[in-house]
């Protein structure tokens, strides 16, 4: 299985706008858990998880109106919701998802890393 780095670093040159979801904080009961990520373009989820359901679909549609503006945030959802509610999670917990909505410094560092040039010394 890809990691979502590789498959960042591979979809960054042919799709540009890309926004990398990392879930930061979980309380209680969770779709995932602390560390998850998920790799996001303007017609949503590419690769990865933040948790599927209504989180996920919360932050694709977030992305989608955030992306063009490369606008990175951090986001809370509760989950604690009624069951009666149909459109609301009830997991019961909370989790927060750090939003980057350009991840290019990210990729660029990864690419340092995984092809790293042919030169005698580098300056970090």
């Amino acid at each position: 299985m890809k990691s979502i780095y590789q498959t960042l670093l591979e979809k960054i040159p042919s799709c540009p706008s890309l926004a990398l979801a990392t879930v930061t904080v979980t309380v209680g009961s969770t779709p995932q858990k602390q560390g998850n990520l998920a790799l996001f373009g303007i017609t949503g989820l590419l690769a990865g998880t933040i948790g599927g359901g209504m989180v996920e679909n919360q932050v694709a549609g977030i992305i989608r109106n955030t992306l063009p503006l490369k606008k990175s945030a951090y986001y809370r959802f509760d989950l604690d919701k009624d069951i009666r509610a149909e459109e609301e999670a009830i997991c019961g917990g909370h989790m927060d998802i750090l939003v980057d909505a350009d991840p290019a410094f990210i990729a660029m560092c990864l690419n340092n890393c995984y092809y790293p040039c042919n030169r005698a010394s580098r300056v970090f």
